[in-house]
């Protein structure tokens, strides 16, 4: 079996897919990061360099500070994108309940309680 199928192949769609999946994720992982790293350099370069004006260092460590959580949300970002992209429909937790569907006990079933102990003994005593 070829690696490279066909475009009439029944796998055509997986695999483009795939490949948009995968540079979807490459230009997030990109985004997230590369500002973090530029900035991050940019400090540390600055921190060992002597002479830096204090209004120059105070900039770039706040932008330093900024890129910090960006670079963190890019695992909250791909999960959400893999949750939106998913085969069976990503966004059905957004549609609309359907009313036919949606009858007593329908959406929740209630709960038995268990019984105390001290019930129990009651119902035995004639």
């Amino acid at each position: 079996m070829s690696i490279f199928l066909g475009a009439h192949s029944p796998y055509a769609n997986r695999r483009r897919k795939s490949i948009k999946t995968i540079i979807t994720i490459t230009l997030l992982f990109a985004l997230c990061f590369f500002p973090f790293h530029v900035t991050r350099t940019i400090f540390f370069l600055l921190k060992v360099t002597k002479g830096v004006p204090c209004n120059t260092m105070t900039m770039v460590s706040m932008c330093y500070k900024i890129t910090r959580p960006l670079a963190s949300f890019n695992a909250w970002l791909n999960a959400l994108l893999y949750f939106l992209t998913k085969d069976k429909g990503g966004a059905q937790c957004c549609e609309k309940v359907n009313p036919q569907q949606q009858h007593a006990g329908a959406l929740l079933v209630p709960l038995r309680a268990k019984p105390d102990p001290g019930e129990d003994a009651e119902k035995d005593e004639p």
